[in-house]
């Protein structure tokens, strides 16, 4: 007898989707003053932090390896301006989720939350335009 394994069809999805949807699961989930604090702390994180350090590692390696900075300071700028359009992305959705936790008890169902996420996503692109 033999064994068939199944496989399933996994859609590939981005790091940014990924993060939007875990964060849109949280912030559905608790408190508006939670969410509104997660929010800003991520925009932080997204906006300020993680550019910064990205621009740090391209210094560095600009004065130690010249000809590999030259190949990969698009992709650390790429990154960077990434990161920041991810921030307002996260910031919109939990500024979202913190307003109707403040006006509704209730919490939003899953297809809810991809729709809130999607127009994060969207307003984000919006406003980075």
């Amino acid at each position: 007898m033999s064994t068939r394994r199944r496989y399933r069809y996994r859609r590939k999805t981005s790091l940014a989707g990924s993060i939007v949807r875990d964060v849109a699961y949280v912030c559905n989930r608790v408190s508006w003053r939670v969410s509104l604090a997660y929010g800003a702390i991520l925009f932080v994180a997204f906006y300020w932090i993680v550019p910064a350090l990205l621009l740090e590692w391209m210094d560095r390696l600009r004065g130690k390896h010249p000809i590999i900075y030259s190949f990969l300071e698009p992709l650390f700028v790429r990154r960077a301006h990434w990161a920041q359009w991810l921030a307002v992305a996260l910031a919109l959705l939990c500024g979202f989720f913190a307003l109707r936790a403040y006006f509704r008890a209730d919490r939003l169902t899953y297809h809810h939350e991809q729709r809130a996420g999607f127009f994060s996503r969207l307003l984000a692109r919006w406003i980075d335009d």
